[in-house]
């Protein structure tokens, strides 16, 4: 009879793969309502910085930010034909 003094004896540590889980994560698909909740984060972070930039008394002309409000689809499908 064979008796192991410790539970998981043989186990050995499978490290966790931190980058695919964050890959995952930033490639999931979105609803549209995540999408907007995203865009409002980026416009709002965008016009702090303008008033940084204003208030440090630097004249400098802000590129418009260039994006669309409706996201587009991560896989492509094809129709059969």
């Amino acid at each position: 009879m064979i008796c192991f003094r410790w539970k998981g004896f043989k186990c050995q540590y499978k490290p966790v793969d931190w980058v695919q889980i964050e890959r995952k994560q930033h490639n999931k698909e979105r609803t549209l309502e995540e999408h907007r909740k995203m865009l409002n984060k980026v416009v709002k972070r965008d016009q702090k910085r303008r008033k940084r930039i204003e208030a440090a008394g630097i004249e400098y002309q802000c590129p418009e930010l260039v994006g669309n409000t409706q996201p587009l689809p991560k896989k492509i499908k094809f129709s059969e034909d």
